[in-house]
């Protein structure tokens, strides 16, 4: 699903670390947290396809995001 602005991301488990990756590797937005719900503001991103790694309990899960 495409983003503008922000997304948002809810785990039933505590989310330690959310990060945005370019396509070339370089991470663009990151962020700490122990939540279980984080929303990151995307505005300033140009548009194009990111990669989105989360972290909960130690292990990382990477998706695919589309900013428009």
């Amino acid at each position: 699903n495409p983003a503008n602005n922000a997304i948002t991301v809810d785990s039933a488990k505590t989310i330690e670390s959310i990060a945005i990756v370019n396509l070339l590797g370089q991470e663009v937005i990151s962020k700490n947290t122990n939540s279980e719900s984080v929303t990151l503001d995307i505005s300033s991103l140009q548009n194009g396809v990111y990669i989105l790694k989360t972290t909960v309990e130690g292990s990382t899960a990477t998706s695919r995001i589309i900013k428009e």
